[in-house]
């Protein structure tokens, strides 16, 4: 035997020994092994048998019974050896012809319907008319709601000349409606306006609630407790010099007893509602109901000094509250109010003031007429 790992030479035999009781093998140069070799060894060298598998029939998804044939062939429904059909090929599509004018354009949307405007605001012209001087007003005596006197000569002469200024162009028109306080000084004022205004030959009308018959401003009128002058408390009836704490001490000590004393908050919240019915009342009418919508609506409001003062730094809030304010017997003070379309409420909300003119303007007054005393 040649010694390991050394080639065979030409006709050179190797054996190989298989181990006790497994005999031995043999083989020439280039030559597989060969020889007999024990049952035992053969039965180790063989490989070893695969064991038999028995399947069971088992359930699929589709209820059909799948297994293993004798074969061991798996066996399959009689639908999936079945080739599928094969879909019909498309119709032939039909050549469309050549097109060479260029593509159209998206028609442009059809144009919105603008929003519809917003009304114009309606304005409400205030002609705040102060009535004539009075022998209190010469004295300089506070008359508040207490003293409730008529016009000195010179007082009523002054509404005359009013009158003649407003009929000359100074309104413009007539005014729509006219509002007077009940006070007798303001009624008496407003008859000598509505003579002048007539034309009438000058006269002294008898006092009366009612403007002179034939007035062609008399359907017009509405008096009112609203526009009366402040209520004063103890300063009625005393100089205009006095402090409302020096007039309660006197009054004290004349026995007198308790006055109605009106703040100033007070009047102008009564004037501020006055100034809310007027504005509601005329929206979209004249004075004879016609339709004025988007109209000036003029309005002649005959009052008092101190009511003066308030509709101007409280109500229409034209004048700074700390401003010092005249208005003198018989003068004029304009002031426009332009109302928003559906706004409601006074009190600056809903409409704006502008003063037109000067505060308490005296040219409507004829010159000769003019006192400019003290506006108590």
């Amino acid at each position: 035997m040649p010694p390991k790992g050394r080639k065979l030479f030409p006709g050179e035999v190797q054996k190989k020994h298989l181990g006790p009781g497994h005999g031995e093998v043999e083989r020439s140069k280039g030559g597989m092994w060969s020889g007999a070799a024990t049952p035992a060894a053969a039965a180790e060298s063989a490989p070893e048998a695969a064991p038999q598998t028995k399947y069971k029939a088992t359930a699929s998804f589709s209820s059909l019974s799948i297994g293993r044939g004798a074969a061991g062939k798996k066996k399959r429904p009689a639908a999936s050896r079945t080739p599928a059909a094969k879909p019909p090929p498309p119709p032939a599509r039909a050549a469309e012809p050549f097109d060479a004018s260029p593509p159209a354009l998206p028609s442009a949307p059809p144009p919105s319907a603008p929003p519809p405007a917003a009304p114009p605001p309606r304005t409400c012209t205030f002609y705040l008319l102060r009535h004539g001087e009075t022998a209190a007003n010469a004295a300089g005596i506070v008359q508040g709601q207490g003293l409730d006197g008529p016009l000195n000569p010179a007082g009523f002469r002054q509404a005359v000349g009013v009158g003649s200024s407003y009929r000359g162009g100074a309104l413009g028109s007539a005014p729509d409606f006219i509002f007077c306080s009940d006070m007798l000084r303001a009624r008496e004022t407003l008859a000598g306006v509505l003579q002048g205004y007539a034309g009438a030959a000058p006269g002294r009308p008898p006092p009366s609630r009612s403007p002179p018959p034939g007035s062609p401003l008399l359907p017009l009128v509405e008096y009112g407790e609203a526009l009366r002058e402040r209520a004063k408390g103890a300063l009625e009836g005393r100089r205009n010099d006095l402090t409302l704490e020096e007039a309660e001490e006197l009054r004290r000590k004349e026995g007198g007893g308790e006055v109605k004393l009106e703040t100033e908050e007070q009047l102008q919240e009564r004037l501020r509602g006055f100034v809310e019915g007027v504005l509601e009342g005329v929206k979209g009418q004249d004075a004879k109901g016609q339709d004025a919508k988007g109209q000036d609506a003029k309005v002649l409001v005959v009052t008092h000094g101190g009511c003066l003062r308030a509709f101007l730094k409280g109500v229409f809030k034209v004048v700074p509250d700390d401003a010092t304010v005249r208005v003198f017997n018989g003068s004029t003070t304009v002031v426009q109010v332009e109302v928003a379309e559906g706004a409601g409420g006074a009190g600056g909300e809903g409409w704006k003031a502008k003063l037109f003119g000067p505060v308490g303007d005296i040219s409507f007054i004829p010159a000769e007429l003019v006192t400019q005393r003290s506006d108590w």
